[in-house]
């Protein structure tokens, strides 16, 4: 339409423009994106940057006008925040009416969802790569400013505070880039030497690991959360010190980046003038008593894992709570994870967890049939009990929906049939215990006294 009614004044050309008007949406859209690349540096770089975080934020979730102009400040390489922002009808015009600001929500997004569409299979090389956007993340969190000491996470910021109000709120853009840096960075972002630099600047302080940590917590346990608004900042740091960069990437999934801070990591802080930088080993234990095995299980990331067993990994090490790297990966169904583990002849039958729990007891509980299928094959003891309810894996086999063959291997495997509940309300009250339970063995293993003081001044 602007192309058309830019000629209103000269009838003629007006004539012309509209008889060589798109006849069909992607030779629209290539119009306009001849346009936007055609025009001066600025206005293009602008333009690219944000359509770049639109496309990829649908995969994500997609940006506010302000958590999009903090990120379109950002250069690779910035050591504080530039708060000279771009301003928003600026960023909309140069986009030339591919992208809308809603009024309500003030969420940025594409007009309409061809344009998602049109860039995905006919221009996505025009759009910065996923690895630049990683950059920007990683910057954005490696900023000294968050040296100065740590602030509740909140979702916005008032536009009458400073930009870094630290006693009160964090910068817009931070949430997003605290949670989606991981996204931006799997793949080419792990073998990029700018990414390893930036994240060498993120990892090489401790009030940054330590906000990553607590941010890890909130996601762990939200119900420490709710209520909390100030925090012991010097005894957070000195426990975050824990959190170390091999617990970070393992639990995030990122294996090249791991082989290579194994690597380059001296040499890398050097070049940052920075005293060496502590990576930590796959004996490194975290403020829960985790090691990176028992993160990368918990989150199912198998080559992870897998280069940690080859690395030298103990296998049967458990957290504070006596959860091991097989009884996490159980629990959170992570099958390719509990079958590594099995291949490296992982103790089936470890009864550390709370309350003497065995993987095949977890399993059932959690509704996962085919893991304990593969416990079974494995020779998980079929007798045990937990001391919550002194129940057995048949007892617990019980509540597993279309679990025939879980049931029957468990007979042929010599489970004890005595003591099994009965009645017409047996599913009912079965579905109810094993409810309970899943609740008991989650607060076990992250509701503890050592958590709630983490977060709060005793």
């Amino acid at each position: 339409m602007n192309y058309v009614l830019k000629y209103l004044p000269q009838p003629r050309k007006l004539e012309q423009a509209l008889s060589t008007l798109p006849t069909n949406v992607e030779d629209l859209y290539d119009r306009v994106m001849g346009q936007i690349i055609g025009g001066d540096d600025v206005s293009k770089d602008l333009a690219i940057r944000t359509l770049s975080w639109v496309y990829y934020g649908a995969e994500t979730r997609l940006l506010t006008m302000k958590e999009l102009r903090g990120a379109l400040v950002i250069e690779v390489g910035d050591e504080v925040l530039d708060v000279r922002q771009p301003l928003e009808s600026d960023i909309i015009a140069v986009c030339q009416s591919l992208v809308v600001c809603d009024d309500q929500t003030k969420i940025v997004r594409f007009t309409h969802y061809t344009v998602q569409e049109y860039f995905k299979h006919n221009c996505k090389d025009k759009l910065s790569p996923r690895v630049e956007l990683a950059k920007v993340c990683v910057t954005y969190l490696a900023f000294d400013g968050f040296n100065d000491g740590y602030a509740p996470i909140r979702f916005d910021y008032d536009d009458d505070l400073p930009l870094w109000f630290f006693d009160w709120c964090l910068p817009a853009f931070y949430n997003y880039a605290l949670q989606y840096w991981v996204y931006y960075t799997k793949g080419d972002g792990e073998s990029d030497h700018e990414m390893r630099m930036a994240l060498l600047r993120l990892f090489n302080s401790p009030q940054k690991r330590a906000t990553l940590l607590r941010q890890e917590i909130r996601r762990v346990d939200y119900r420490w959360w709710r209520n909390e608004n100030e925090i012991d900042i010097e005894k957070f740091s000195s426990k975050s010190t824990t959190w170390m960069p091999i617990h970070i990437l393992a639990e995030a999934g990122l294996p090249t980046l791991i082989k290579s801070f194994w690597t380059n990591s001296q040499q890398a802080a050097q070049a940052l003038e920075h005293h060496e930088l502590d990576f930590g080993t796959v004996h490194s234990k975290d403020f829960l008593g985790a090691t990176a095995l028992i993160w990368a299980a918990r989150r199912g990331h198998a080559d992870v894992v897998k280069l940690l067993l080859e690395a030298g990994a103990d296998k049967e090490e458990t957290d504070e709570m006596g959860t091991s790297a097989l009884c996490w990966s159980v629990q959170n169904g992570h099958i390719s994870v509990v079958k590594l583990l099995l291949k490296a002849q992982v103790d089936v039958n470890s009864s550390k967890h709370a309350w003497r729990m065995t993987p095949l007891i977890i399993a059932l509980i959690f509704g996962h049939a085919e893991i304990a299928l593969l416990l079974l094959t494995a020779k998980a003891n079929v007798q045990c009990k937990d001391t919550k309810l002194g129940k057995g894996p048949l007892w617990w086999c019980l509540r597993i929906a279309n679990s025939e063959v879980v049931k029957d291997e468990l007979l042929k495997a010599g489970a004890d049939e005595k003591n099994l509940p009965f009645g017409e309300n047996l599913l009912f009250r079965l579905n109810f215990f094993a409810d309970v339970m899943r609740h008991f063995i989650v607060r076990s293993m992250f509701s503890t006294e050592e958590i709630q003081n983490f977060f709060k001044e005793s």
